[in-house]
């Protein structure tokens, strides 16, 4: 057949050699290769440095042959898509064309916090046969995958990595752009500890270098709809990043496997993507307690429609979550280790803060039994009906022990005050004056334990009522009844405050800068009870000004952009104008 003598014409050109990258160093005549850092579908990735002036500096640069293989030379001609030498040439270059294309729109991002900077590329076309070499300068930095290896990462991290990613794909969004593609390995992690998305475009762009459109991704993270070749949205990236934060709160394994540590066959993993991508509901990451967990399997939802619809929505969610775990301080920490659980190295135990410490719930290992978010839910309902049940009944106690109060001014009154205000059971005393328990009536007895009533130790004084003493009666914010008819009695008890924002002030309202100047501006909260929290900062246009986490401006070009400073929902703001 006459494309199988054009492809033995390409072979004996090149010899099936589809480019070294030490062939074409030093790089740009400046830098050169020191060793392979990663490889994946499209290409591998290296360690380059140059020298200058006494300095030596690094970057990574991805090298991507195209073809990659012989058998993508040979899929073209039995696909149709060429004919000849002249037609593969031709084939290539337009794949390259769009690719270059891409590229220098990702340099506008260049200097973003959250989103890998391009520095440079570089197009060489292969002497000896069909197709190119492609180049990409990037900063250098880790990512995900090579920092869960070596180091530990508790769950405060995995928060911050949904909030800066997010972060990513609202400026992605905005371009219309789905990365399609988030997974550990594409997620990099700055000297600064910011967390940023990589390596898009390009793979979009390189698919149509094999037959038809191929499916390609990464199964382990990619949504339903698009390994079932549905119709999908932008949600796939809200799945992908959801899938990455499960499996970081779940001992780093994907929903439906057996618990850690439990070992894993190649049949589980089958089983689990089977179960995943019919739409079985998945179970709560063991590591996340249960509100972390509603946020996480939302992003993971089977139907696109019940997922966070933007970036936007995720980020205030997981802002949120944080910013309530920075001021509520934690009387008594609870881990896997305190119950002698075992807790694996990458766990940290020893990374807390001054301030608060962030529960990570304990759970049995060796239970197959895990809460799934609709358990959750009916319980939530049952104790939500029984709640109700007690303020009701409390607040009609409450009236009565007024009106016998007004009817007895000159007499003396008990208060009596208890250890225990909460409780889950209405107390009704009843004619012969033993207590009754009444329970919701639609609860269930599997989500409901019911714990013998202790009576409580009544500490009684007497206390002689002045003549506007009604007044302080009704003034009582929680009343209770004794079981005796004979002796009512008020209890007040005083909840210790929370600590809450107040307000929130930044050190200036407007700053001018040059192109490539920095800056650093702060900002103070107040808070009702204590001062704990943290403060966010972000960038209305990144392309203008950056922001980072302790506040530091960067001038990236000529325009006008608003910093703002977020502290739980209070926000400051602040004016940078770069000329």
């Amino acid at each position: 057949m006459q494309y199988l003598m054009e492809i033995s014409k390409i072979y004996r050109r090149d010899g099936g050699n589809m480019g070294d990258i030490w062939e074409f160093a030093p790089l740009w005549g400046v830098w050169e290769i020191e060793s392979l850092i990663g490889q994946g579908s499209y290409g591998k990735v290296y360690k380059a440095k140059r020298e200058e002036f006494g300095k030596v500096f690094y970057s990574a640069i991805k090298h991507v042959s195209i073809p990659s293989n012989e058998s993508e030379k040979e899929d073209i001609f039995i696909e149709g898509y060429a004919t000849d030498v002249r037609t593969a040439q031709n084939y290539y270059k337009q794949v390259v064309g769009n690719l270059i294309d891409e590229i220098n729109f990702y340099y506008t991002f260049k200097g973003h916090t959250n989103i890998v900077s391009y520095e440079d590329h570089k197009i060489i076309e292969k002497k000896d046969g069909v197709g190119y070499d492609l180049f990409i300068r990037m900063e250098l930095l880790r990512n995900l995958t090579t920092q869960m290896q070596e180091e530990q990462m508790p769950i405060e991290k995995t928060v911050k990595i949904g909030i800066d990613i997010c972060t990513a794909l609202e400026l992605l969004w905005d371009k219309k752009i789905v990365h399609r593609d988030i997974k550990p390995s594409n997620i990099f992690v700055s000297s600064s500890g910011d967390y940023k998305l990589g390596d898009f475009g390009v793979a979009r762009n390189l698919e149509y270098t094999t037959s038809g459109m191929s499916l390609k991704g990464t199964y382990s993270f990619m949504a339903p709809e698009v390994y079932k070749g549905q119709s999908a949205n932008s949600t796939v990236d809200i799945y992908s990043l959801g899938l990455v934060l499960y499996k970081m709160a779940n001992y780093y394994r994907a929903p439906f496997l057996n618990p850690f540590p439990e070992p894993v066959n190649y049949d589980d993993i089958a089983k689990s993507m089977e179960k995943r991508m019919m739409g079985e509901e998945m179970p709560s990451p063991l590591l996340a307690d249960e509100e972390l967990s509603e946020l996480i399997c939302k992003a993971c939802a089977y139907e696109k429609e019940s997922r966070w619809q933007t970036p936007t929505e995720f980020k205030n969610a997981l802002v949120n979550y944080k910013n309530k775990k920075s001021v509520t301080p934690v009387q008594e920490e609870h881990t896997a280790e305190k119950k002698g659980e075992f807790t694996p190295d990458f766990i940290d135990k020893k990374e807390e803060s001054n301030q608060e410490k962030v529960i990570i719930e304990s759970v049995e290992l060796n239970s197959h039994t895990r809460p799934t978010f609709k358990n959750r839910m009916k319980r939530n309902v049952i104790i939500g009906a029984a709640a109700t049940a007690c303020i009701v009944i409390a607040c009609v106690t409450a009236v009565g022990i007024n009106m016998q109060h007004r009817s007895a001014l000159n007499n003396d009154v008990k208060v009596a005050e208890t250890e225990e205000q909460a409780t889950t059971a209405a107390i009704e005393t009843t004619n012969n004056g033993e207590s009754a328990v009444h329970i919701a009536d639609n609860y269930n007895e599997a989500d409901l334990e019911i714990v013998p009533e202790e009576k409580p130790v009544i500490e009684e004084k007497t206390v002689v009522l002045e003549e506007k003493a009604p007044e302080k009666v009704e003034k009582v914010k929680t009343t209770t009844a004794s079981t005796n008819n004979t002796n009512s009695s008020a209890k007040t008890n005083s909840q210790p405050a929370q600590s809450v924002v107040t307000s929130l002030t930044i050190s200036t309202s407007n700053v001018s800068l040059g192109v490539g100047e920095t800056t650093q501006i702060s900002a103070v909260a107040q808070f009702t009870a204590g001062n704990s929290g943290s403060i966010s900062w972000y960038s209305s246009d990144y392309s203008v000004a950056n922001v980072g986490s302790t506040g530091v401006i960067t001038a990236r070009g000529v325009g006008t952009a608003k910093i703002t400073a977020v502290c739980g929902d209070k926000k400051a703001t602040c004016t940078v104008d770069v000329r």
